[in-house]
């Protein structure tokens, strides 16, 4: 873990997800490690480009 960075993603809107036991959740935050972050931003700005 001593090579990770958090990237912080804040979405434009909520989106839904099931927690435990069927629990409806409403995200928009979202937070993970990544090994290479320049790569995951990336990654995910050009996911986003292609989808608009």
């Amino acid at each position: 873990m001593g090579s990770q960075t958090t990237v912080m993603v804040e979405l434009t809107e909520p989106v839904t997800y099931v927690r435990p036991l069927d629990a409806q959740g409403f995200a928009r935050t979202l937070r993970f490690h990544a090994d290479d972050p320049r790569e995951a931003v990336a990654a995910l700005t050009r996911v986003r480009t292609d989808a608009g």
